[in-house]
């Protein structure tokens, strides 16, 4: 499905920035398809304000960071396993990946293969919103309805719910942040019943992944509903180990805490801090590998709450 403009957006095509125009050139001078891909295109469609910017090309990822080094741009290798490298140039960056499949899946980690099939690089991604893609004319390709689910505040996994969750259990924690931002029609029945049947599956995600995406959960819009949604899954005590109190968050209190941190990397741990019982912040820290300067914050808020010194 191609469509040329956006029905929502006031420009009449995605705003290219310059890195990612150079890739489009570079590639394509070589013979290879790339498109910025996933939560930027999104975002745009939404009118949102555009985030990062993640492109895919349909080459294996090798020999397109070799065509860019050659180029003069500056190509980290961040995630070869996962065909996936970092471009930079004057101050920008964003992240290449190559089309790609899962060959294999345990819930934490995939061994992922180059393909050059556009379909079946939209069927492994996660949900229908994030399978959107932006090509070098600037048109939209919408594999899977993802416009129509956006515009209808539809968050749909892709293709069978258990199966997306049971390749990856952060997906899980995925639904519960993006719900509050794209579910404007509630939470879709398959999902929720995955969430619930494959909750016990996040126990072996690591600390640092779940870490990162709570980070993300507790400084976006609709926090308060993203918790409730993790609590009533069994999501909260598998992927934490904790129960957590999502009343707590109020608009009063959600929006004191923006008052002073704003969008500042401490305002997500202040805001786990006011959702997580009294005593319950030092085995959360070691559960969540944080920093110490991360933990004494967490424990510090803690020992407010409960009138400790430990």
């Amino acid at each position: 499905m191609v469509t040329d403009r956006p029905h929502n957006s006031t420009a009449d095509l995605f705003p290219v920035p310059p890195l990612a125009a150079r890739i489009f050139a570079i590639a394509g001078a070589a013979g290879h398809e790339a498109r910025i891909v996933g939560g930027a295109v999104r975002d745009w469609l939404a009118g949102h304000k555009i985030g990062d910017i993640d492109m895919a090309v349909a080459a294996p990822i090798d020999n397109v960071a070799a065509l860019l080094r050659d180029a003069g741009l500056k190509v980290i290798d961040t995630g070869l396993d996962h065909g996936t490298v970092t471009v930079v140039e004057d101050g920008q960056h964003l992240e290449l990946t190559q089309t790609r499949i899962d060959v294999e899946t345990d819930g934490r980690h995939a061994v992922v293969a180059f393909s050059d099939d556009w379909a079946a690089d939209a069927a492994r991604r996660d949900f229908t919103i994030n399978a959107l893609y932006i090509d070098s004319a600037g048109q939209l390709e919408d594999p899977l309805g993802g416009q129509a689910d956006l515009d209808a505040g539809i968050l749909r996994f892709v293709g069978t719910a258990r199966q997306r969750v049971e390749e990856d259990a952060l997906r899980m924690l995925r639904y519960c942040r993006f719900l509050p931002r794209f579910g404007g029609a509630g939470t879709d029945d398959a999902a929720l019943a995955a969430l619930r049947e494959q909750a016990g599956r996040a126990a072996g995600l690591s600390g640092e992944r779940i870490a990162s995406e709570m980070s993300r959960l507790l400084s976006g819009r609709g926090a308060a509903v993203a918790v409730g949604l993790l609590q009533d899954t069994g999501l909260a005590g598998a992927a934490l180990g904790v129960t957590l109190q999502s009343g707590r968050l109020t608009p009063e209190r959600d929006q004191a805490v923006a008052a002073v941190f704003g969008d500042d990397h401490p305002a997500w741990l202040v805001r786990l801090a006011v959702i997580t019982r009294p005593g319950d912040a030092a085995g959360l820290a070691v559960r969540l590998r944080l920093s110490r300067r991360d933990s004494q914050l967490l424990c510090g808020l803690d020992a407010d709450e409960t009138g400790n010194d430990a």
